[in-house]
C-alpha cells in the first residue's frame, strides 16, 4: 500500500494512484507513474490541514495544486446528484488573463451552466469515479462533443477525474492552453486526490 505523508492512503485512494481503473488517455507509462505520486506527496500534507472543510473547498485545494504543477489555464469542480443527470459548476477559476492565447475567462464552462452528463460519456465515467485526460486534435475526434467542447472554450487539453460521496458527484477538470504541461500524466494524482479530498470532507 502506497504511504503519503508518512501514513497509508485509505484503500480507496491507494486504488486510485496504483492502479487507476477506468482511466484512459493517449500517453502514460512509468513517467507519469512518478509525476503522479510526486503530486499526490506533495499535497496530501494540505489536506491534513484541513479536515472536516466543505468538499467544494478540499477539491479546490487539489484543483490548484494540479493546476500549479502543470501550468494550466484554468480548472473547474462540478457537482451532479442522483435525481438529476446535470452536471453544475460550482467553481470555475481562470489562472491566465481574459485575451491570453488559448485561454479564455469563460474557459470550458461558466459556474451555474449546468449540462447534461450523458451528453459528455467521458466526463460521466469520470464522474463515477474515474479519471481521462483528451487533447485537441484535427483528426477524426473519438469524442466529438468533448472535442467541440474543448475547441470553443480555447483549450488545447481537458484532464477530469471525480468520486461519488453520498448522493452526489464530484468532478474537478483541468483545462489547458498552449503553455500548459501535458495532462494525462497528471491524471492518476488527480483520481486520487480527489478521493482523498472527499473522504475527509465535512
Amino acid at each position: 500500500m502506497p504511504v503519503v505523508a508518512g501514513r497509508p492512503l485509505p484503500p480507496e485512494v491507494a486504488a486510485a494512484l496504483t492502479s487507476a481503473p477506468g482511466g484512459s488517455s493517449r500517453s502514460g507509462g512509468r513517467r507519469g507513474h512518478d509525476v503522479a505520486g510526486a503530486l499526490v506527496n506533495q499535497t496530501v500534507d494540505k489536506l491534513d490541514a484541513c479536515p472536516g472543510d466543505q468538499a467544494v473547498d478540499r477539491l479546490a485545494l487539489v484543483a490548484v495544486a494540479v493546476s500549479e504543477a502543470v501550468d494550466a489555464a484554468t480548472w473547474w469542480i462540478g457537482v451532479a446528484t442522483r435525481t438529476d443527470a446535470s452536471l453544475r459548476p460550482v467553481r470555475v477559476v481562470a489562472n491566465r488573463e481574459p485575451g491570453a492565447v488559448g485561454a479564455h475567462s469563460d474557459c470550458c464552462l461558466g459556474e451555474d451552466q449546468s449540462f447534461a452528463l450523458d451528453s459528455y460519456p467521458s466526463l460521466d465515467q469520470a464522474a463515477r469515479g474515474g479519471w481521462f485526460a483528451t487533447a485537441w486534435s484535427e483528426e477524426e475526434p473519438s469524442d466529438p462533443q468533448e472535442q467541440g467542447s474543448l475547441a470553443a472554450s480555447g483549450c488545447r487539453q481537458l484532464a477530469a477525474a471525480g468520486a461519488r460521496r453520498g448522493d452526489e458527484q464530484w468532478l474537478v477538470a483541468v483545462c489547458a492552453d498552449e503553455w500548459t504541461r501535458p495532462l494525462a500524466a497528471v491524471g492518476p494524482a488527480l483520481r486520487a486526490l480527489v478521493a482523498q479530498a472527499l473522504s475527509d470532507a465535512g
